[in-house]
């Protein structure tokens, strides 16, 4: 086990901070939403910033486009801290997002 690396744990963006960088890692709502933030530029493996919270929705941003998530939307997207020395692949990503699932289904 390498002890040098620590593991972080996904949470709900509604828990993310302003300001933030965070990666999508899982979406819990389904198939319909996974498609609605892919096609919204917000696919898993996606870095975006936390610009505001809104009660408990958030507001994103990526590149030049501004996302606003619902309170139940925002407890069910899965995201991660973004750190340079713990990125991850698109694919790596992929795979941790099921990884979180299966253990959310538990």
């Amino acid at each position: 086990m390498d002890t040098q690396t620590p593991k972080q744990k996904a949470f709900p963006i509604a828990l993310a901070q302003e300001d933030e960088m965070v990666r999508i890692m899982a979406c819990r709502a389904g198939k319909g939403m996974m498609r609605k933030l892919r096609d919204m530029g917000v696919p898993i493996g996606a870095e975006v910033r936390v610009v505001q919270h809104k009660g408990s929705g958030v507001v994103l941003a990526t590149n030049a486009t501004r996302i606003a998530l619902g309170t139940s939307a925002a407890q069910l997207v899965y995201v991660e801290l973004v750190n340079n020395d713990l990125a991850c692949s698109a694919d790596q990503c992929v795979v941790m997002a099921n990884a979180v699932e299966e253990s959310l289904a538990q």
